[in-house]
């Protein structure tokens, strides 16, 4: 079993347009709304990779697109009821332009006893996991240094479960001297934790190996259409973006991660996973049909 955590989901509705006017009145051409947040996706993504997932956390009163969504992607989920609503993530897309704009509300505030449950509950699911995955950002009121508690108290409670971190800023940076197993870092978000922009492969190989230094076992930098590095000790790896007909980007990132744990829960060899991370990013990026990514697609990448 793969558990994700999830303390922040989200609805995303697309709106489209044939032109999108500041200021004016626009007419929407095309909406669509679902059930999203970055662990719901992971959990979408490992389960259409033929890996058992759970998505638990926390959500608000509204959440029935989300729980929605995960039945329908076959994954079992356990959350916290809370108060207030679900967060909607507007996507304004113009078709004239091709371009994406993004309005992302924030989380509704937790209480200190929603956040000490929330903890409980991500160990408890520890203790029946391979690996438990802590992603996406976290509510207002809730302790910027909730993933480390966490991982500190997997390593005491449940030493089996190997965690992954795939945050950034100050949750990435105090996480970090919990010693998380994996790391995912998108290219930015490393150059954010080390203080500097990483404008070459070079800078981000000794970023990555500074983490490995600081006890992090396995460290994976996606760099978008340059392609990922992953490194653990003396290995790295790169692989280069794949080229094919992008229909998305959403989830691109979520996506990685479950191709991933695909790869690593197949066998301990860091090229194998850093593959399936890349194969399985191209296919959600390619994915036109139902569901997060369609199966077929990454088994089609990965040859």
């Amino acid at each position: 079993m793969i558990t994700t955590i999830s303390l922040s989901p989200a609805i995303d509705k697309r709106l489209e347009f044939d032109h999108f006017s500041i200021g004016g009145t626009n007419r929407v051409r095309r909406a669509e709304a679902e059930g999203a947040g970055k662990a719901v996706n992971v959990a979408l993504g490992l389960q259409a990779l033929g890996l058992s997932a759970l998505c638990a956390g926390i959500l608000p009163d509204n959440g029935r697109l989300i729980t929605e969504r995960l039945e329908a992607g076959r994954v079992a989920c356990d959350f916290l009821p809370a108060p207030g609503s679900v967060r909607v993530n507007q996507k304004l897309f113009d078709r004239s332009t091709q371009v994406l704009t993004e309005i992302n509300e924030s989380c509704p505030p937790v209480t200190a006893e929603l956040v000490a449950a929330a903890e409980d509950l991500a160990v408890a699911h520890a203790k029946e996991s391979e690996f438990l995955v802590l992603t996406g950002s976290l509510p207002p009121k809730c302790p910027a240094d909730w993933y480390a508690r966490v991982l500190r108290r997997v390593h005491q409670e449940a030493p089996q479960c190997r965690v992954v971190l795939d945050a950034e800023g100050e949750r990435f940076s105090l996480a970090v001297a919990e010693k998380p197993w994996l790391v995912k870092p998108n290219q930015y978000e490393l150059g954010l934790f080390a203080g500097r922009p990483l404008d070459t492969r070079e800078d981000i190989l000794v970023a990555a190996r500074a983490l490995n230094r600081r006890g992090v076992e396995v460290v994976v930098v996606s760099m978008g259409k340059d392609g990922a590095l992953a490194v653990r000790g003396e290995e790295n790896v790169f692989v280069p973006a794949m080229k094919i007909d992008v229909h998305t980007t959403v989830g691109a990132g979520d996506a990685m991660v479950a191709g991933l744990l695909r790869g690593f829960s197949e066998r301990n060899d860091l090229a194998h996973a850093l593959k399936c991370g890349t194969a399985s990013a191209a296919a959600r990026c390619a994915n036109t049909g139902a569901g997060y990514l369609q199966r077929e697609t990454f088994e089609k990448l990965m040859r």
